[in-house]
């Protein structure tokens, strides 16, 4: 792989240049690793058999239709971004002793193209129109979980994609901000959370977002809401009893979530721990902190 790869630089210009050119999203260190993996670097042994030849025509491949593509400067920067973080995750995970999958995931078919191919190139797709440049990192590991769990199937995968296309960076603290509750009750405790100011804008805002993840199956329970107007207005609200649908815990897995920076959560975090009361005397709305 590294021989064939270094000895023909001009053929791997495309994605020699879409990877450099993702430094400012993703950094100069992941893409370094990234580029290792491609020449080779400390792991030539490990990509060696059919699969990681696979990889390597793929993101060549890759490389070549952007280069080729009418996209904006900051599409090319978005979508080198999530090649490195991908190659970056496979590259590490390779040195510590994984191995790619093996059960035709990468093999090309007659008249189609390998299910890795398909997947990386609707990861490319999705990032480089995604606006929330914070969800690079989280949708190209949903490629880079593929390459390695057999379970993956390419149909999974492209709804995965899809699904992450649709939600937003907040919801996905959210989603990232439950399964670490499920997985650890004190998560939120650790954050050490104050009381928030009302912050009723947000916090309306919010409870949107909550609401469209309950009904699309991401998460369960914890919310009761009422409508009045655009947005639904919140009746309770309990975190401690939401948990993760099966599509949001498939989510929080293949995109790595729990990974989320806790500076992301916090504020979040900080929102849902308020309680709407209404004084009995005098129907007085208030909102009180559940710390």
């Amino acid at each position: 792989m590294a021989e064939n790869f270094e000895n023909d630089s001009e053929k791997n210009e495309g994605i020699l240049q879409l990877i450099n050119s993702s430094s400012e999203i993703a950094g100069g260190t992941i893409a370094s690793l990234a580029v290792g993996l491609l020449t080779g670097d400390m792991i030539t042994a490990a990509v060696s058999g059919v699969g990681g030849k696979a990889l390597e025509i793929g993101v060549r491949m890759i490389g070549d239709e952007i280069s080729e593509r009418m996209i904006g400067p900051r599409e090319k920067i978005r979508a080198g971004a999530a090649v490195a973080f991908a190659l970056a995750g496979i590259r590490q995970r390779l040195e510590n002793g994984e191995s790619l999958r093996e059960d035709g995931f990468f093999n090309k078919g007659d008249t189609r193209r390998s299910e890795s191919d398909e997947i990386l190139e609707n990861m490319v797709l999705k990032i480089q129109r995604e606006p929330e440049e914070k969800k690079a990192f989280y949708i190209a590991k949903i490629y880079e979980n593929s390459v390695f769990e057999p379970e993956v199937s390419a149909d999974l995968g492209h709804k995965m994609m899809k699904s992450a296309e649709q939600l937003t960076y907040q919801q996905l603290c959210i989603l990232s901000m439950v399964g670490r509750r499920e997985n650890d009750e004190d998560a939120l405790r650790d954050l050490q959370l104050n009381p928030q100011p009302d912050h009723p804008l947000e916090l309306s805002k919010l409870l949107h977002d909550c609401f469209e993840l309950v009904t699309n199956g991401y998460i369960q329970g914890g919310l009761t809401l009422t409508f009045s107007g655009r947005l639904p207005q919140p009746e309770f609200l309990n975190p401690r009893s939401m948990s993760l649908g099966n599509v949001g815990r498939i989510i929080f897995e293949l995109m790595n979530l729990q990974n989320i920076p806790d500076d992301d959560i916090i504020p979040i975090a900080k929102l849902l721990h308020w309680e709407k009361s209404i004084s009995p005397e005098s129907g007085e709305v208030s909102w009180n902190p559940k710390i």
